[in-house]
């Protein structure tokens, strides 16, 4: 199964994009799509897509109401060296817990192979079969794309909610940011948290980046093949990956 969110502005730039790619090109997944403040009823209809209204969702609309009532060093706002106030992700819990919630909602109610794919991805050739099985083997937890230099790139997720791992990380990647606990850690967005979590946990993982050092993995791993990432301001605004972009890898790492 594949998750993915947006917001109703989302959908606009790119939310319905990839659902409609996702249809024509990824035959063998399921899609669950978590959405917020509604999608217009035009919106893509198909057996293998479901639509998860967050709002729905008492636990997610208590925590976004915390939030909204909370320092705004939460919300990445922090005092510049001139006193003014200067916005940085690194510290925007408000941001993303949104897909933390996605995840483990997600992974906690459903069995075998489940995969986060942001939706600013567009998809450009038609996904193998049994994809997953591939790039989540049955021995590790989470596949992932992985940058010690830096943090993990979550634009692709891949977890085995078999395995035994599922039954403990998942509620604490939850309460990582329902209780609160996030505010001890270094920063506040998704990657850091998970990356905190899984060494701390030691949980098995598969890393699927075939360069290190690279700064946009995603294009370079096997998902290269297939899709594209249109990761950051710039590429959405181009609809497509930039000249410095690097390409997918012929194999696996």
């Amino acid at each position: 199964m594949i998750i993915t969110s947006f917001s109703q502005k989302g959908y606009h730039e790119y939310g319905k994009r990839f659902i409609e790619g996702f249809l024509e090109h990824w035959k063998d997944e399921t899609l669950t799509v978590y959405y917020e403040h509604g999608i217009p009823s035009t919106a893509p209809q198909d057996d293998r897509v479901t639509y998860v209204d967050l709002y729905q969702h008492e636990d997610f609309k208590a925590f976004e109401a915390l939030m909204k009532a909370s320092d705004p060093l939460y919300s990445g706002q922090h005092i510049g060296p001139q006193g003014q106030s200067v916005y940085n992700f690194r510290y925007d819990a408000a941001r993303f817990y949104r897909k933390v919630w996605c995840m483990v909602t997600a992974c906690q109610n459903n069995v075998g192979r489940v995969a986060w794919v942001d939706a600013d991805v567009v998809f450009k050739a038609d996904v193998p079969p049994k994809f997953l099985e591939l790039l989540i083997p049955d021995n590790v937890y989470l596949s992932l794309l992985v940058r010690e230099w830096l943090y993990t790139e979550t634009g692709f997720v891949g977890i085995n909610t078999d395995h035994i791992a599922n039954q403990y990380f998942m509620p604490l990647f939850y309460n990582a940011y329902f209780e609160g606990a996030f505010k001890y850690l270094g920063e506040f967005h998704d990657c850091y948290v998970l990356d905190f979590l899984r060494k701390a946990l030691a949980v098995p993982i598969v890393n699927i980046n075939p360069n290190e050092q690279s700064n946009h993995p995603f294009q370079e791993s096997e998902l290269g093949k297939y899709m594209e990432h249109l990761k950051g301001p710039e590429r959405k605004k181009a609809g497509k990956l930039l000249a410095m972009d690097p390409v997918a890898q012929e194999a696996m790492a």
